[in-house]
């Protein structure tokens, strides 16, 4: 019960809701999370990579039971711990449901909550996944040589030229539409 009211999945900007030019880092996750041990990922990439976009299509296969049959019948949570007094009770409660997979939106407003961290971490009852900017990665995760030892690390680039014009085909009729306005291809 403590663990929703720290839930939620953003809502999606339409470059979010597909994860087109990303299928590779798609299967990387879902291959990393059914892993029985270490099976935390870190999706490292500038802002607006396409991180949300990876982590929606994920919580999508999951929910329909279309990721990997270790995965079927977990619960993709976006966590947003805002409130510091509540980060012990939150992880161990995911911790004890056993069935968690918890997205965090980076570790630097938790580094003074590492000793908690770590544990919850190196748990083999929760699976995490970690959204960090380029720079964060390398001011906050990539100098913590124990915090690394527990992560899967999978680059998310820039979207290449080619998939950009393809995502903006394919969200472009769903903004007309939306905003009442003609796009010209």
């Amino acid at each position: 019960p403590l663990v929703d009211q720290f839930t939620y999945f953003p809502k999606a900007s339409a470059w979010d809701e597909l994860p087109l030019g990303r299928e590779e880092q798609v299967e990387q996750v879902i291959t990393t999370l059914a892993r029985g041990k270490q099976s935390n990922v870190l999706l490292v990439g500038p802002p607006g990579s396409g991180q949300l976009a990876i982590v929606r299509e994920i919580e999508r296969r999951v929910r329909h039971q279309q990721a990997h049959p270790t995965l079927n019948h977990e619960r993709m949570l976006y966590v947003h711990l805002s409130q510091r007094t509540e980060v012990a009770q939150v992880l161990r409660e995911m911790e004890r449901a056993g069935n968690i997979i918890a997205v965090f939106d980076g570790l630097s407003s938790l580094s003074t909550e590492i000793d908690l961290l770590l544990p919850f971490l190196g748990s083999a009852n929760v699976r995490v996944v970690v959204l960090a900017a380029t720079d964060e990665y390398h001011r906050f995760i990539a100098k913590n040589d124990e915090l690394m030892q527990l992560f899967e690390v999978v680059a998310v680039p820039p979207l290449s030229e080619e998939n950009t014009l393809r995502l903006l085909a394919a969200i472009a009729p769903r903004l007309a539409q939306k905003k009442g306005v003609f796009l010209q291809y």
